[in-house]
């Protein structure tokens, strides 16, 4: 920055005059940044000895003041660009045309040729055009500049000597900073340089020699660990010998000569190096890697280059997909890059050759050409929705010629021979060469023959990517197993479609028209039990979107209707209105359970977040699957007990799969049967769904008209059942249910009634009898299955007086011992009813044996019991104690004549007499 045309000075001066000199006691001058003391004396400028002290706030000025003070003194001088503050201090001596100053040298913020260098010091003595730098050292964020030598103010010198002499040694110093002050910006290196250099000769030619490092460098966008090399220079450029790069686990080694004149030649092999490390390489959405290697020289000039390439990559993979060995060729001649590359594995085989001109338009011309080659791995990279069973394998070529920087001017040619693709079981491929073009930013599709089974589609349009418009035309036949394509691993499909449609417009939101028609056609989807067969009809595609009113299916042989339409939004499914009406549909959903159901039923609202509606009456429904017991009624406690985690859902809420709401109303008028290994019974309901597929929300009222359960080889009769479903946060239902069973023992036949009310997570549970008994007696009747007898046996009453917690103590022994038998029991059971073809087979262990009243000690016995059912109202039970002195086999034949009338035919214990019962109910 040049100094101000008025530049104010203050200054004061204490001098004596002599016979030959002038002596200064005290001079001082001073500015607004820079103040100087100095005193001394000299013979008339001549000979002189002054020293002097310069405290400065902005170098730039003080040097620039110094310099005009010196200059109007006779002694030419020019301002070096410095700035910064600091002190000097030191001695004027000598003439003043000629003068010699030596000194100390402190400052701060030091500031030269564009660069800020930091804090330094230095000892300086500048005579004869030449500054001698003793002890010199800058610092700045931790890097350091040491530099000892001479250095020439001004050059070429006349007096024809050297113009430096000077050893340096840096250590991290930032390398940008260098590149700037010595104006090589154009040199896209970067990184923290280390090294010793001695210099001497000219500034422009110089010779000498050093040696440096680079650490945490990135050399034309392409970071690396570390560099270092060897230099010499030799008065007409340098050569750097001995480069040893590291790059993640590779390197890099070479040599190279930079001739002061911009020529240059090098050499370079690199060995080992990871791609995926590679920033030249780097693509976030499909990552690369591999091992590469390459081996790089020529020579020229930096205005005509000129170098040969050949690499290597081993084992390239992108993302998780293999690629194979990649081999190619690269060669700069000037203003020209040409090359060649080849990539060789089992999956593919591609070869491509090119140019393109280093210049603004990039104007280029390559060609590629694939053999039998695999796409669809690399096509699911960047479509990930893409089935894992969809493949395709290719044969042709892509041509590019024109400007690549201005796609007005560039024009691409693709050429398919041969494709093959295949989904799943389904395969089409081109009955003639496919051509694309882009030309004028325009894609042309001439005509695209796809064959296949039962396939046979013709595309052809073009797609303007500068107006944005599309005119496409597809026609033809077409299996319906392409369905397998738009929905991978979930669709099945087979039957016939004929095609004929066309998408015109906008590209964004295009106008579709045309229909496919249908014939004979079946879709399955892999979650669902039953297929949509004979499907027949015609799809209509218009404006608003796709109708569907004339198509007709079967499900579970029931006719279905589809009608209404399906709204686009561009080229996917925006709002829909759909409706489906089915008759004498037979399905197996919910699983095991057999269905047939008439249904009426929409789906609307928008494609993202339909609702599905209607209502779905149930004709006729069985449940028969079998069902295995839990092993005692401490593990049906314990599941019960389980079920607060499974419904309430600690956890963070899943994701939705499904973005499905729902409105349905189901209707069970009487048609739900139950038949299995447990129960028999007929249940009506009148409920609604709604919520979402993740959480649904049942909603209504279900009855149990009448049935029977069978648990642990004991028959019981439903005279009550009610299930209510209120709870708006999840699907909780509310039972009130009873049911009684008769228990017979010696002399006497119980009528045990078993209630329960409440929700699955608080189940109150109630029991009586008649005769009436305590509920500990009730329990024992029901595990034991008799009750103690003897010649002691005494009346309820008074056993319990006598011994409190005999039954108790009944009742922990028989579950404590079905819960150590029960696996093996149930196992044996579920054999021999498949065997024998019975209904119940039950193994009752106890460790009591029940006839026997020393009941200090353990006598294991166990009841057998087999019943059979006859049919619908007849039901024989046989029972027995196996391992007891006392023989108390049951044989009873149960006859329900009516739901209140009933007969029972038994053999007693005693294996000799017989009886009849004649049973009526009445319900009050």
């Amino acid at each position: 920055m040049p100094l101000p045309s008025h530049l104010p000075v203050a200054a004061e001066l204490t001098y004596q005059y002599g016979p030959s000199d002038i002596t200064i006691d005290a001079g001082r001058f001073s500015t607004e940044r820079t103040h100087v003391t100095f005193s001394g004396s000299t013979a008339w400028g001549d000979s002189s000895r002054l020293p002097f002290h310069v405290t400065s706030s902005d170098w730039q000025e003080s040097d620039q003041l110094l310099t005009g003070i010196m200059t109007d003194f006779g002694s030419p001088a020019r301002a070096v660009a410095f700035g910064g503050r600091g002190v000097f201090d030191g001695v004027m001596s000598g003439a003043f045309r000629r003068p010699r100053v030596q000194g100390t040298f402190s400052g701060e913020d030091l500031r030269a040729w564009d660069t800020v260098w930091g804090a330094g010091s230095a000892n300086i003595v500048v005579e004869n055009s030449y500054v001698k730098v003793t002890d010199g050292r800058v610092s700045l964020d931790g890097s350091e500049i040491y530099a000892d030598g001479l250095f020439s103010l001004g050059y070429p010198r006349g007096d024809g000597a050297e113009e430096i002499n000077a050893r340096f040694r840096l250590v991290r110093h930032d390398l940008d900073s260098l590149r700037h002050a010595f104006q090589i910006d154009d040199y896209p290196v970067s990184g923290l340089l280390s090294g010793d250099f001695h210099l001497t000769g000219e500034y422009e030619h110089p010779i000498g020699f050093g040696g440096m490092t680079i650490d945490d460098g990135v050399g034309y966008g392409e970071p690396f660990q570390r560099a270092t090399a060897s230099l010499r220079f030799d008065g007409s450029g340098v050569r750097i010998d001995s480069i040893a790069i590291a790059k993640g686990t590779g390197a890099v080694t070479g040599a190279a000569y930079v001739g002061w004149d911009s020529t240059y030649s090098f050499n370079a092999d690199g060995r080992r190096i990871p791609v995926e490390q590679l920033a030249l390489l780097a693509f976030p959405r499909s990552p690369l890697s591999g091992i590469a290697a390459f081996t790089a020289g020529g020579s020229g000039t930096f205005d005509v280059p000129r170098y040969d390439v050949r690499f290597r990559v081993d084992d390239l993979f992108v993302a998780e997909e293999g690629v194979g060995q990649v081999t190619g060729t690269l060669a700069l001649r000037g203003k020209e890059l040409s090359g060649g590359v080849d990539v060789a594995s089992p999956r593919l085989a591609i070869t491509g050759t090119g140019r393109i001109a280093l210049t603004p338009q990039s104007d280029a011309e390559i060609t590629f050409r694939f053999h039998d080659s695999s796409l669809d791995p690399y096509v699911r990279l960047f479509v990930p929705s893409l089935s894992s069973f969809t493949t395709a394998v290719a044969s042709g070529s892509v041509r590019v010629v024109g400007e690549l920087a201005d796609v007005d001017h560039l024009v691409v040619e693709a050429a398919v021979d041969a494709l093959e693709m295949r989904l799943l079981d389904y395969g089409v491929r081109n009955a003639a060469p496919i051509h694309l073009t882009l030309d004028r930013q325009q894609v042309r599709i001439e005509e695209m023959q796809l064959v296949g089974d039962d396939t046979r589609l013709r595309v052809s349009g073009s797609i303007g990517l500068r107006d944005e418009r599309i005119a496409l035309k597809a026609s033809g036949d077409a299996n319906l197993g392409i369905l397998q394509g738009f929905f991978p691993g979930s669709v099945r499909g087979s039957g016939h479609a004929e095609l004929t449609a066309a998408v015109d417009g906008p590209l964004r939101q295009p106008l579709f028209s045309g229909s496919a028609t249908i014939a004979d056609g079946r879709v399955r989807h892999f979650s669902l039990p039953n297929a949509l067969d004979a499907i027949n009809g015609t799809i209509y595609f218009d404006a608003g979107g796709v109708r569907l009113d004339n198509v007709s299916a079967t499900l579970g042989g029931g006719e279905v209707r589809f009608g209404g339409r399906v709204g686009f939004n561009g080229y996917v499914p925006g709002e829909l209105d759909v409706t489906v009406r089915g008759a004498d549909m037979r399905l197996r959903y919910p699983e095991g359970i057999r269905s047939v159901v008439d249904a009426d039923l929409s789906l609307r609202g928008p494609f993202r977040s339909p609702t599905l509606g209607g209502t779905v009456i149930v004709k006729s429904a069985v449940w028969n699957r079998r069902i295995d017991t839990p092993g005692s009624i401490f593990d049906l406690a314990s599941r019960r007990g389980a079920a607060p985690g499974v419904l309430g859902g600690g956890g963070p809420e899943p994701p939705s799969t499904v973005p499905l709401k729902f409105d349905l109303q189901i209707l069970v008028p009487a048609t739900l049967r139950v038949e299995n290994n447990l129960a028999r019974m007929i249940a009506s309901a009148d409920l609604t769904l709604r919520g979402t597929y993740d959480r649904p929300v049942l909603f209504g009222h279900a009855d149990i008209d009448r049935g029977e359960v069978t648990f642990e080889g004991r028959r019981y009769r439903i005279t009550r059942g009610v299930i209510d479903f209120t709870n708006a946060s999840k699907i909780e239902p509310f039972f009130d249910i009873e049911a009684e069973t008769n228990v017979r023992v010696s002399g006497q036949t119980y009528r045990v009634t078993v209630g329960a009310a409440g929700t699955a997570e608080q189940l109150r549970p109630t029991l009586s009898s008649d005769p009436p008994l305590p509920p500990a007696d009730v329990l024992a009747l029901l595990f034991s299955d008799v009750r103690r007898t003897g010649a002691q046996d005494v009346a309820p009453e008074l056993r319990a007086l006598q011994n409190p917690n005999q039954t108790q103590t009944d009742i922990l022994a028989a579950r404590a011992t079905q819960a150590l038998t029960s696996p093996l029991s149930s196992e044996v059971g579920k054999v021999v009813e498949q065997a024998f073809g019975v209904d119940t087979f039950q193994l009752t262990p106890s460790l009591v044996d029940p006839y026997n009243l020393q009941t200090s000690r353990l006598t294991p016995t166990a009841r057998l019991t087999i019943g059979k059912r006859i049919s619908d109202r007849v039901y024989l039970t046989f029972s027995r104690s196996l391992g007891t002195t006392i023989n108390d086999q049951i044989v009873l034949l149960e006859y329900e004549q009516s739901d209140r009338l009933s007969w029972i035919l038994s053999r007693n214990e005693d294996s000799q007499t017989y009886a009849i019962e004649f049973r009526v109910r009445h319900v009050f």
